[in-house]
């Protein structure tokens, strides 16, 4: 494989990159219909500490990166990106799940890359390939992936932080609801934009009119997003390879998407800690994040901050929603680097600076 020395985070180069074919396996569970289950499911997938395979490695300013492909104990695979700060200012790991039809380069990358310039060391988790599983089994195998990857030493046993957008903000719940049972603290996550907190079979008539409404929104605000992507070199230099648009990338989008009709992202939410340090972020012109259902599972969580932003749902990966976001973690980064203990942190200095 070649490597580029000095790449950018998302120069993925060299032949023998993605050349490894996996079986595509049988969808497993349908469209998990969380209407009448209330416990949390139980999985039991841990990493296969034997399966590593290097895709590509480099370095940018401020950080360097590789990624590997793993898979757990039952063979379901996925690729993962490790952003390795030069100077840390935490040895507490930033972990992305990725949105639906994003891969771990692109955008993810991009995310990746600016976190680690904040001296996070940070994991990204790519999409399960040649699977269809519920998101709840996605987010126990990012606990599994926390599992390995702080018994290799790369961050702090424990405690983590997360932040998702879309389908990986409806794994960052469940990462929050799994994680006692893993004996593992989640500092704080960004979420932003989960959808589908119930089923996609309780949809009304009046929704689907609501949805045939949205849709031309959320076309124009694409190409809109396209369109500022295309004009700035330096953003389309990282996002140029977000969407793997092979025909086998075509159909692990729709292995990826069909698990998320369910419902269950609302059954994570119902099961978040009490306690949780989350800030959830809704665009208010989208009608399948079912801000309010999630607003009313989410309630009674005092360190908990939901609100709003305007727009459609790919307004979210705009420079302004990253740009709040890089505050809000530079807010906790501060605290942290003056030797505040996680339990101890002051999360209105996190939120305040967004919200005044």
């Amino acid at each position: 494989m070649s490597v580029q020395p000095n790449a950018e985070p998302t120069q993925y180069t060299g032949a023998g990159y993605q050349a490894e074919i996996i079986p595509l396996r049988p969808l497993q569970e349908g469209v998990f219909d969380s209407r009448e289950i209330e416990a949390l499911p139980s999985y039991s997938s841990v990493m296969d500490p034997d399966h590593h395979k290097l895709l590509g490695q480099g370095e940018s300013k401020g950080f360097h990166w590789h990624i590997e492909r793993q898979q757990t104990d039952d063979e379901i695979p996925f690729e993962v990106g490790y952003f390795e700060p030069d100077e840390r200012r935490t040895d507490i790991a930033l972990y992305i799940d990725t949105s639906w039809s994003t891969q771990v380069r692109g955008m993810n990358a991009h995310a990746a890359s600016i976190a680690a310039r904040l001296g996070i060391p940070t994991v990204v988790k790519g999409p399960e390939i040649g699977v269809s599983i519920p998101i709840s089994h996605s987010a126990h195998n990012t606990h599994a992936l926390m599992d390995a990857v702080e018994n290799e030493g790369f961050s702090e046993k424990g405690i983590a932080m997360h932040k998702g957008f879309s389908r990986g903000a409806m794994i960052g719940l469940g990462v929050n609801a799994y994680a006692d049972g893993f004996g593992r603290t989640m500092l704080y996550a960004e979420e932003d934009d989960p959808c589908l907190a119930h089923s996609i079979f309780d949809i009304s008539p009046e929704d689907i009119k609501e949805y045939a409404q949205y849709l031309p929104r959320e076309a124009a605000s694409t190409i809109r997003q396209v369109g500022r992507i295309m004009l700035d070199p330096r953003r389309l230099r990282h996002y140029h390879r977000t969407v793997d648009i092979s025909a086998r990338g075509l159909i692990q989008i729709i292995q990826t998407g069909v698990p998320l009709f369910g419902g269950h992202a609302g059954l994570l939410a119902d099961h978040v800690a009490s306690d949780a340090a989350i800030n959830v972020t809704f665009q208010s012109g989208m009608p399948a994040n079912h801000r309010h259902d999630f607003s009313d599972r989410l309630a009674g969580r005092p360190r908990l901050r939901i609100s709003e932003r305007d727009g459609p749902h790919t307004e979210a990966i705009g420079r302004k929603g990253l740009g709040e976001s890089v505050v809000r973690f530079v807010g906790l980064m501060d605290q942290i680097a003056e030797g505040v203990r996680p339990d101890e942190v002051d999360f209105t200095q996190v939120h305040l600076p967004i919200a005044a």
